[in-house]
């Protein structure tokens, strides 16, 4: 912030067509900042620029922040205008920080979770230090569990729960693998990535029924209807080889 000799920034200040003198006087270095037109000089007010009144504050607030009051150059740190940071996107923490890091006060906020959906006023606005900034946040979601499920049916847990389907691997199948996990808190539209997978049936025939079933949990299936009790399998539905959901009841007949 520039003060009593301190070179100004470019564009940062105006002046008025009084007392030049003073203003050369009060330090050499704001000459060429006082014929540049990059300073501010409110006549009046002794070397407080409040006291000046309302032209001075008016000077502040246009974002003036060095003013000549009969010759004494000040800084006024209360008047200068502060820009209001861009917190959309960020958490409430990460706003609520960066908002009162710009001297700014940190209003209502509708969720103490989540991503910062809207502010006001917005991001950019000329303030006042010490302004309050109200932040709209939407709430986070829970990611559904949709391991076991096929791809239809995930995709209507995931968009039920305000989220979107992401990548999928391999089609068909029961989702064996999803991302983010389950009971996840995430921000709505998030991507939820899905792994499918299809398995084999085994070949059970020739087995006895303790055996077949052992193979066939084996495999990532269940066991089915038995006909008969006797062994060994005979007959098996679906047949040997088939690609199948991981979970398929497999039913055997055993012969007599």
């Amino acid at each position: 912030m520039p003060s009593t000799g301190e070179e100004l920034m470019a564009g940062q200040l105006k002046y008025d067509s009084t007392n030049t003198t003073a203003i050369k006087s009060a330090d050499p270095k704001l000459t060429k900042a006082y014929a540049e037109g990059r300073i501010a000089q409110i006549a009046g007010g002794g070397s407080n620029p409040h006291a000046a009144g309302s032209d001075a504050n008016e000077a502040w607030q246009e974002g003036y922040d060095t003013v000549v009051v009969e010759g004494t150059v000040d800084s006024c740190a209360e008047c200068i205008p502060i820009t209001v940071p861009n917190v959309v996107g960020d958490s409430p923490a990460v706003a609520t920080a960066a908002i009162i890091d710009a001297n700014l006060m940190v209003g209502s906020v509708t969720h103490p979770l989540g991503e910062v959906a809207a502010q006001t006023p917005t991001a950019g606005t000329k303030v006042q230090r010490n302004t309050v900034v109200s932040l709209t946040v939407t709430p986070p979601v829970e990611v559904p569990d949709v391991v076991g499920m096929d791809e239809a049916a995930a995709t209507i847990a995931i968009e039920g729960a305000g989220l979107e389907l992401g990548t999928v691997t391999l089609d068909g199948g029961v989702v064996t693998a999803q991302s983010p996990l389950a009971g996840t808190m995430v921000q709505p539209g998030t991507d939820v990535d899905i792994t499918l997978t299809t398995a084999t049936v085994p070949d059970v025939v020739g087995m006895d029924e303790a055996a077949a079933e052992a193979a066939i949990i084996l495999a990532g299936f269940i066991l089915g209807t038995v006909t008969l009790t006797t062994s060994p399998v005979a007959i098996q539905d679906p047949a040997a080889g088939v690609q199948a959901l991981p979970g398929t009841a497999i039913d055997i007949t055993l012969t007599e």
